[in-house]
């Protein structure tokens, strides 16, 4: 009886990293669709990665990224630009629901 507990388990152990594995996967095509239609640049969408992710500081950005924080922001402003977006909250907005104009 205690080895079907295990079992169930490491069932559940292995699903988790799939499931995580098929979100990211869904993320980054959405990605790619949307730096696509809004044309952004490798940087841009580089940068639009990590602001996706979670990343909350041009500082934090910039570092991962390997650039200056001015840099960062020129982009930043770029990927703005481009989106007609004004906040990075309107960006992610923006982002969350280009999947539902790229399937319909």
């Amino acid at each position: 009886m205690g080895s079907d507990t295990a079992d169930e388990d490491d069932k559940e152990i292995e699903y988790l990293p799939a499931k995580q594995n098929s979100e990211t996967e869904e993320t980054a095509e959405r990605l790619y669709n949307f730096a696509e239609r809004y044309m952004l640049n490798s940087r841009e969408t580089k940068i639009m990665k990590k602001m996706v992710g979670g990343d909350d500081t041009v500082k934090k950005i910039a570092e991962s990224l390997g650039i200056s924080e001015r840099t960062c922001e020129r982009n930043i402003t770029s990927i703005y630009e481009k989106t007609a977006t004004k906040s990075r909250a309107a960006l992610l907005i923006l982002f969350l629901g280009s999947d539902s104009e790229t399937t319909h």
